[in-house]
């Protein structure tokens, strides 16, 4: 079981939340908020994550499926706890572990939405794991750094406001470092496989900008696979954080997805 926390009536339909690559669920606290007049909301922390139990030595020889079951079993438990199927919504290394479910697993969801999703391609994710040790220094210095953290965030992305900012740097402090030093953040398979055997209604979100990994190419892949079960929307000129980046059109777009989704 992965740690989580709920928000909202249990009564009313149910969105779970899964965050990125060294993120956490308290990542998630403006949209919560935002939903959790109209939804019951549950945002998971990944395995190795915020307070999930950590990696065991065996499930870091394929760290990506091993927090793939570990969400698999948590939504069935959900599932099985509050008498209700979800809508998901994931951001990158979460979209990614959706996207996966989706496929194999469709009865986990009443639909998806993947938020700058981690869909890269071969160079791309060999690119994530080549550069792993440096982000694991970097990992060390703002677990060891609070307030360096807070800073160099409110450096580097001033629109966001300070509940997102102290988020952030909670997310660094808490993650498995071990996981960082991998650098494996997503699966092996080409993305349009996984792509195209997504069983559900999916929502992709990404942006035209050179700093996200879906973008327009992406989009253009996504349409030329011909699953009907995809939808796309462009966000434009934010970064790969799409959500934080622009929250008031994320919000519309998600809000009229939920609301077809969940009539």
């Amino acid at each position: 079981m992965l740690a989580y926390y709920s928000s909202g009536n249990p009564a009313n339909p149910m969105v779970v939340l899964l965050h990125g690559f060294c993120d956490s669920s308290v990542t998630w606290v403006d949209l919560a908020n935002h939903l959790n007049n109209r939804y019951f909301v549950v945002a998971i922390d990944n395995l190795g994550h915020g307070l999930s139990p950590r990696f065991s030595s065996q499930q870091l020889q394929d760290p990506f499926q091993s927090c793939v079951t570990a969400v698999r079993d948590t939504l069935q438990y959900l599932i099985k706890l509050y008498g209700k199927t979800p809508v998901a919504i994931g951001h990158s290394m979460g979209g990614a572990i959706f996207s996966v479910l989706a496929g194999t697993t469709p009865q986990l969801f009443a639909g998806l939405v993947v938020e700058d999703p981690a869909w890269l391609s071969p160079i791309k994710r060999q690119e994530f794991i080549a550069n792993a040790d440096a982000g694991f220094e970097q990992s060390k210095i703002w677990r060891d750094d609070p307030n360096l953290t807070v800073a160099h965030i409110a450096h580097d992305r001033p629109a966001w406001n300070n509940d997102q900012r102290f988020a952030w740097a909670l997310s660094k402090a808490q993650v498995d470092p071990r996981l960082v030093r991998t650098g494996v953040v997503t699966f092996t398979e080409p993305w349009q496989d996984v792509a195209q055997k997504i069983a559900v209604p999916t929502l992709v979100i990404t942006s035209n900008t050179d700093s996200v990994l879906i973008g327009e190419e992406g989009i253009a892949a996504i349409h030329k696979l011909a699953n009907h079960n995809l939808s796309t929307e462009i966000v434009p000129n934010v970064d790969h954080s799409v959500r934080l980046s622009d929250p008031q059109t994320y919000d519309r777009i998600v809000d009229h997805w939920l609301a077809q989704l969940l009539k």
